[in-house]
């Protein structure tokens, strides 16, 4: 399958379920309270974590490998399973624990409940892998999309029903099985009873730097969940969690859309490092054109977003998503820096760069949260920036992209989305009044987008040249169909 038609296909499936969930979650807003939120916020902190252990790493090293035969996919699938059932029952004995730890009883049988997921994503894993080593991104965006579907039915039906919090977890398992069943059906694999020393060696001296990398930020991004819900509660971690989901839901689309594809694609062309440069720059400047001018709305009109969407008990989440869109304008360039060090094998030079910013993270978060929710987000945001830097200088300095060359390619998309939040912000006022909250909304939206088109335009950016020309013959086709 070619790059482009594995991108249209991760494209379509990961729209399709993004769409779908965010007007699922629309109605689970109304229906599910911050506190309930929270709750589930508090425990998906320590899950997540867990869950980054037991992946170890190993689907990377599957993809990474030049060869890998049945023998590897089944020692890869029984080095997860026995970390990860191992990891099922310590939440559930320690559910208790976690309980006390936040000060919410509820917590226990919640934990209980969704350690079944640890066994649930390792089965399934591997065939993941296998799938996106053959490229078959197709079998991949319909398993993703066919579980978010049916999680989200889940989720809605238990809510209208009154379950609360455990319409939220049962969500999940759902989720999570439906994805472990598609992807075992669509790659045809099962494990077999094969076990190498030496495979387990060599995917092992690939993920170890990999995967202490991979635990070290899964705290720098989720540790101020933790401490929120410790410190705050859980109501303040509901509002923090829905902003940044709410922000982060493009960035995760696009990084995760093109990673998919890019991951693999980057690894076969390590070996020459022009081509490679190549596909990664044209990656960071696709990432740009689509994810800036979606972080400057938001951003921008975060507030009416908030309101329209999930209503007043959610308007402390306002302030929360303005100023985590701000970072995410930089992040959505930063996030790819990964694909460098995984594809190149540099993982111990990954690992080193999160070792530095771990300390940089505690207490920029620890000072943040004397000054409550906001002191925490204005926290996150600096060190953002300090890590985003950072991430640049070293990934860069590996295929001599230097920080101002890196800035340099989105130069033209963030101009025009400054233009765009001027002007939209300038106008958004007059609008709500005489348009109301949702008119203003949308009017503000589409102005948003045919200003920043328009001064792409005007700037001659390179990217916006090449999709107009190859949209013109389509348009050109379709007028002249129509006509005829």
């Amino acid at each position: 399958m070619s790059i482009l038609k594995s991108i249209s296909w991760t494209f379509g499936s990961r729209m399709g379920a993004q769409i779908t969930q965010i007007i699922f979650s629309i109605f689970l807003a109304r229906l599910l309270t911050p506190a309930e939120y929270g709750l589930i916020g508090m425990l998906a902190v320590l899950s997540g974590f867990a869950l980054t252990i037991g992946e170890a790493g190993l689907n990377s090293a599957l993809v990474y490998l030049e060869k890998a035969d049945d023998e590897t996919f089944s020692t890869a699938f029984w080095m997860q399973l026995s970390v990860n059932i191992f990891f099922m029952a310590s939440f559930f004995i320690s559910s208790g624990q976690i309980a006390e730890f936040y000060g919410q009883p509820l917590l226990k049988p919640l934990t209980q409940l969704m350690s079944v997921t640890f066994v649930l994503q390792s089965i399934g894993s591997i065939q993941t892998a296998i799938l996106s080593r053959q490229m078959n991104f197709k079998a991949i965006s319909i398993a993703n999309f066919s579980a978010t579907f049916l999680s989200s039915v889940c989720g809605l039906i238990l809510a209208v029903r009154g379950y609360g919090v455990w319409a939220l977890a049962w969500m999940s398992i759902v989720n999570v099985l439906a994805l472990m069943i598609g992807t075992s059906i669509a790659s045809g694999w099962w494990p077999r009873l094969r076990f190498s020393v030496s495979v387990a060696k060599q995917m092992t001296n690939y993920s170890a730097y990999l995967l202490l990398n991979n635990c070290l930020n899964y705290w720098l991004r989720n540790g101020d969940n933790l401490l929120i819900g410790r410190a705050l509660g859980a109501i303040p971690l509901g509002i923090y969690n829905r902003a940044y989901t709410l922000m982060l839901l493009p960035l995760q689309n696009v990084n995760t859309i093109l990673g998919q594809v890019m991951f693999p694609t980057l690894s076969r062309a390590r070996s020459n490092m022009i081509e490679f440069r190549r596909l990664y720059i044209q990656s960071i400047r696709l990432i740009a054109l689509v994810t800036f001018p979606i972080m400057g709305g938001l951003s921008v009109l975060g507030h009416q977003f908030i309101m329209l969407l999930y209503g007043a008990q959610w308007e402390k989440s306002a302030p929360v998503l303005q100023i985590l869109s701000l970072v995410g304008l930089f992040q959505c360039i930063i996030f790819p820096v990964g694909w460098i060090y995984n594809s190149l094998g540099h993982n111990k030079d990954q690992f080193v760069i999160t070792l530095i910013l771990s300390p940089i993270f505690i207490a920029l978060i620890t000072v943040g949260l004397r000054y409550g929710l906001l002191g925490v987000t204005w926290g996150y945001a600096i060190w953002a920036v300090i890590s985003g830097i950072l991430n640049m200088y070293a990934a860069g300095r590996l295929i001599s992209v230097s920080v101002i060359d890196y800035l340099g390619l989105v130069g033209r998309k963030a101009v025009a989305t400054l233009v765009m939040m001027v002007a939209v912000n300038l106008v958004m006022l007059e609008l709500s009044i005489r348009l109301g909250s949702v008119g203003g909304l949308f009017s503000c939206v589409a102005l948003g987008a045919i200003v920043y088109g328009v001064v792409l335009f005007l700037l001659r950016d390179p990217d916006l040249t090449v999709i107009t020309l190859r949209l013109r013959p389509l348009v050109v086709r379709t007028l002249l169909r129509r006509s005829a």
